[in-house]
């Protein structure tokens, strides 16, 4: 069975396909047979919108380690050629800055801390 790495947060997964060899051929024919492939991981997957609820799953500053494991919104997202970054709002109000990698969206039926279901 074939195992992908994310490229963007590093993990890596095992790949669960029928026929290796012709899945090899038709998605990744480029790469030998047996090799890791680069794929997006369930984390990293799902686009980030202005809106989206996420969990900070990665810290990489002083700051944001306080905030490990918190949900916050988008609230806004500054792209140009050389990537995006992401303006997160967090529950008690701070806006910190992430990168695609540090962040996951919030999972359907995954409830918000706070936040009362009707």
């Amino acid at each position: 069975m074939p195992f992908s790495m994310c490229p963007l947060c590093g993990q890596v997964s095992h790949l669960s396909v029928g026929d290796v060899k012709e899945w090899y051929e038709k998605y990744y024919p480029q790469i030998p047979f047996g090799k890791q492939v680069p794929g997006r991981c369930l984390f990293c997957f799902p686009e980030l919108k202005h809106g989206d609820s996420v969990v900070i799953r990665r810290v990489f500053t002083e700051e944001q380690n306080t905030h490990k494991e918190k949900i916050g919104i988008i609230k806004e997202i500054l792209s140009s050629q050389d990537g995006s970054l992401f303006v997160v709002q967090m529950d008690a109000g701070k806006e910190l800055y992430f990168i695609r990698a540090q962040l996951r969206k919030l999972r359907e039926g995954e409830i918000r801390p706070n936040v009362v279901a009707d």
